[in-house]
Parts: structure tokens; sequence; C-alpha cells
């Protein structure tokens, strides 16, 4: 796989949406909704952050890379 080159910031988001799972086990359904909130947040800042430093298109497929790369993570760790 090719280096990413991670900056800081995208690193921690990522560790942080990694970090927020709703589907963790024996949780209550208001703290999965509260999870879920928040890891929506920091997608969202995570996209932000990739909006203010590259082009649109670059954002975009950038922001595309680093949830492909989540989905691999989470199911791995499943």
């Amino acid at each position: 796989m090719k280096h990413l080159n991670l900056s800081t910031t995208e690193f921690v988001c990522l560790k942080a949406i990694i970090a927020l799972d709703p589907h963790a086990s024996q949780i209550s359904a208001h703290t999965a909704q509260m999870l879920t909130t928040a890891r929506e947040s920091v997608q969202s800042a995570l996209y932000s952050h990739l909006s203010q430093h590259l082009s649109p298109m670059d954002a975009i497929a950038r922001f595309g890379k680093l949830l492909m790369l989540l989905s691999i993570f989470l199911k791995l760790g499943h």
C-alpha cells in the first residue's frame, strides 16, 4: 500500500473515529447515539480540514481514501 503521509490532524481524527464506535458491545442505545453524533462531528471536522488544505476534488478524493482505510481497520478489529 502506498504511504498516505497522514498529517497529525488526519491521524488524530482517524483514531477518534475508530474509538467512537457506536457498535461496541454492551452499550446503551443512548450511548450509541451519542457516539454516532460524536463520530459524525469528527468526520465533519476531518473533511473541513481537508477542504481548507486541498482543492475541492483532492479533498473529496482524500476523504474517501481515508474512510476506505478506516473501513479496513474496523473490519480487522471485529
